[in-house]
């Protein structure tokens, strides 16, 4: 996760795939793809999935996604290794999200929530394919001091479902019957913010499966936000403002196809009266 480089505002206009032909709202099952950087495919209907080609800043390279949903897209290119502020970092992280991201906020994902009451909130994710190089499919879920923040997230949690490199460290608990790994730290990582070279730092609550090799799964996301914060890694004010699954991908990675699909928002939205 050390690394990561998200654009410092999302550019909304220019971020719409061709598919959409300019409709900021467009709903469409037609198949679509797209080799801008940080291309935006945003589905009307709740809880408004979007498709982010989250290719960072500094990479120079093609790289491309097609799909026929908002619920999933498949990696054409390979990347390559990144180079100066990229050099030995993930460069790119192909994601299907809900929720808010910097100035964006996105009113159709019924997020931000308490990160105390996410009730049945779940993600059900799918990585599948065999790719080359060096690549980790996994649950980014970033959270936020209040309801009202935007910008950059203050916390970070990443849950790995597929990584078939590395090695399960840090301490362990079963959660929904399956054993993960946490492993806490603090990510230091450099941003390229109107021409300059910016670092930001933030705590990052890594969570790897004992066995990494999930192609289907099921996140209910409140087990694992309650387990960090009852490690205290993550504090019980927080709020989740955006909810993703992708592959973040050192190099290579073309092959795979990721999906998420989003359930239990509307109970939880009914039983704490909203979020204003």
């Amino acid at each position: 996760m050390t690394g990561r480089r998200f654009a410092a505002v999302l550019v909304a206009a220019a971020a719409l795939l061709a598919v959409c032909s300019g409709q900021a709202h467009a709903t469409t099952t037609r198949a679509w793809t797209s080799c801008k950087p940080r291309a935006i495919l945003y589905q009307h209907a709740a809880p408004g999935y979007r498709i982010d080609a989250d290719v960072f800043d500094g990479y120079h390279g093609t790289y491309c996604l097609s799909g026929t949903s908002s619920h999933g897209f498949r990696i054409l290119d390979c990347a390559k290794p990144g180079t100066g502020i990229l050099a030995g970092s993930v460069v790119a992280y192909p994601k299907i999200y809900i929720g808010q991201n910097y100035s964006s906020a996105d009113p159709e994902s019924e997020l931000p929530l308490p990160a105390t009451a996410l009730g049945d909130l779940t993600q059900h994710v799918g990585s599948f394919g065999q790719a080359p190089g060096v690549w980790q499919s996994d649950v980014d879920d970033w959270l936020w001091p209040t309801s009202a923040d935007l910008g950059h997230g203050s916390w970070e949690l990443v849950i790995v479902t597929r990584q078939p490199h590395g090695h399960p460290d840090g301490s362990n608990a079963t959660i929904a019957g399956r054993r993960w790994y946490f492993g806490p730290w603090v990510t230091h990582a450099l941003y390229l913010m109107n021409g300059k070279v910016v670092r930001l730092s933030w705590p990052l609550i890594f969570i790897r499966a004992a066995d990494p090799d999930l192609h289907e799964t099921a996140i209910r996301t409140q087990a694992f936000v309650s387990y960090a914060i009852r490690a205290r890694w993550l504090p019980g004010t927080a709020w989740l403002g955006q909810a993703a699954f992708g592959s973040e991908v050192w190099r290579g990675g073309c092959g795979l196809h990721d999906s998420m699909s989003v359930t239990g928002l509307l109970p939880v939205i009914s039983q704490i009266g909203g979020t204003s």
